[in-house]
């Protein structure tokens, strides 16, 4: 099945943001939960805590705990984090994720005649054969907000996601390689009137689509026939 590329990326990080906050309100649950009062702090255990240090300041602002207000923020909140297919102005001063697609090569694993191993049975009877082509995309979660602690945060803690899952998101299908990169962007002002802090997470990945083949001769036929025709 042809897999959408930017579509299976931006589901990922869709589960990781899911992921960061069921694992800290779990952690709330143990800590309230237990009777007579804890000892041991469970909050300190959970992967937001352990990502920042104590001396992780600026500002006179803890960046752990910065960290957990930005990531446990609901769905009532205006400034919860949330994830969008390609580059979306109007929610860029809010903290969020524009997952973008700005390249894509050819991969290095294509079989001869780009054939598959499988077939596309339809209802008559007759099939389509599977072509299969390897790519290489350039993959960028660009981290926006007119907030330059929130952008700093949230790319520490994607990066983390990222690298915490590597060997699960390595084995979702379509992906069997991946690496990082992170770069900061300036925004032009003159388009962006506002103050806009930027950070971009640059996703290498290869990874294999599988197509039907045209067997319809007799349209494509057609087709090129009357392009003759018209030419």
């Amino acid at each position: 099945m042809a897999k959408i590329g930017i579509i299976r990326i931006k589901k990922l990080v869709d589960a990781l943001l899911d992921y960061v906050q069921a694992d800290y309100q779990d952690k709330q649950i143990l800590q309230a939960g237990v009777v007579p009062p804890a000892t041991t702090n469970y909050l300190a255990e959970s992967f937001l805590a352990r990502i920042f240090d104590d001396d992780d300041t600026s500002e006179e602002i803890s960046y752990r705990d910065l960290a957990v207000e930005i990531f446990t923020r609901t769905v009532l909140d205006s400034r919860k984090v949330e994830t969008r297919l390609m580059f979306d102005p109007d929610r860029a001063s809010l903290p969020t994720i524009h997952v973008r697609e700005p390249a894509k090569s050819k991969g290095k694993q294509d079989g001869i005649g780009n054939m598959g191993e499988d077939y596309y049975f339809n209802t008559e009877g007759d099939y389509n054969s599977e072509r299969r082509r390897s790519f290489e995309s350039q993959f960028e979660l660009m981290i926006t907000s007119m907030n330059r602690h929130e952008v700093i945060i949230m790319e520490e803690v994607v990066l983390a996601l990222l690298i915490g899952a590597q060997d699960s998101f390595a084995a979702q299908d379509p992906f069997y390689q991946i690496s990082f990169n992170v770069k900061e962007l300036i925004a032009n002002n003159e388009l962006i009137p506002n103050p806009l802090f930027i950070k971009s997470i640059g996703l290498s990945v290869a990874y294999d689509k599988t197509y039907p083949d045209i067997s319809r001769s007799d349209i494509l036929n057609k087709i090129l026939f009357d392009q003759k025709i018209l030419s």
